[in-house]
């Protein structure tokens, strides 16, 4: 995990998420990614927190691994959001 994050942070820096009409691709495949988002908040009540999680390593020279957020309830990751998949 990389650290803690906020929903407005998320949010600004993944419009796809929110703004549909604005994120530059098919609205056919945003809608379904913004609707899986909503359904990942809907599971954070308050006093969840978010975090930013990397798993991308290079070895070899070619890069795996996965980043997204990660819902952390008294101390323990619940649910998590993958928003790149690298490999």
């Amino acid at each position: 995990m990389t650290g803690r994050i906020t929903l407005e942070r998320i949010e600004t820096r993944h419009r796809y998420l929110v703004d549909i009409a604005g994120s530059g691709g098919s609205p056919k495949d945003w809608s379904e990614v913004a609707e899986e988002w909503r359904a990942f908040l809907s599971a954070c009540p308050e006093g969840d927190e978010l975090w930013a999680f990397n798993t991308v390593s290079v070895r070899l020279g070619l890069a795996s691994g996965e980043e997204g957020f990660a819902l952390v309830r008294d101390g323990t990751v619940v649910d998590w959001f993958i928003t790149a998949v690298v490999g």
